[in-house]
């Protein structure tokens, strides 16, 4: 039987759009971030009293760093499910480059959705979280011994920077910046070629 060109490895079809295949993984990220957000703030886990009291231990510290690995895990499954997803569109194959786009494509959706999500979360449904989180500071900048003119300077900065709005977007911004760095990641795991 006569193979057809489908079945040659260099075989790419026309040009595929990373669009929608970004679009569906970006939601799928930010849908993650929203259970997660939602989750600890409903276990009680963004209390900031909570956290700062006792000040910083090892237990504390290895526990934010075991839920920053979950993520970073999670996040790099993704997005390399994003890859895989266009990789099948293209007939199996895809380079590093187009890997990256599609993954990074995604981050941007991620981030979109995410930081409209969190100004309604800060404003609306945690209204308490951001104010609670500058009273817990400003009651541990005053215990560290600062004049008080140095307190209202570092408290004036604070309560720009924890505002709902600027909050949430430097919380996309964020997203963005990590989101290209496990990009790479799954596009380096996602990525096959096609060889001669």
């Amino acid at each position: 039987m006569e193979k057809s060109v489908l079945d040659s490895p260099n075989y790419e079809p026309q040009y595929v759009s990373p669009w929608p295949t970004a679009f569906k993984y970006g939601l799928i990220g930010a849908f993650a971030t929203i259970i997660l957000t939602m989750g600890s703030y409903l276990l009680g886990f963004m209390d900031p009293a909570a956290q700062m009291e006792g000040g910083f231990n090892m237990g504390k510290i290895v526990k934010s760093m075991s839920i920053a690995v979950i993520g970073y895990i999670l996040y790099t499954m993704i997005y390399f499910l994003a890859i895989k997803s266009y990789r099948d569109q293209l007939g199996g194959f895809i380079t590093f480059g187009k890997g990256f786009k599609v993954a990074f494509f995604s981050v941007l959706f991620k981030a979109l959705f995410v930081t409209i999500f969190l100004f309604i979360f800060y404003q609306f449904i945690a209204s308490d979280f951001l104010p609670n989180m500058l009273e817990t500071m400003e009651e541990m900048l005053s215990e560290s011994g600062q004049s008080d003119d140095q307190l209202e300077m570092t408290m004036s900065i604070y309560n720009f920077m924890y505002r709902p709005f600027f909050f949430a977007l430097m919380t996309g911004i964020g997203t963005i910046f990590g989101g290209a760095l496990l990009s790479l990641l799954a596009a380096a795991i996602g990525q096959k070629e096609a060889t001669a």
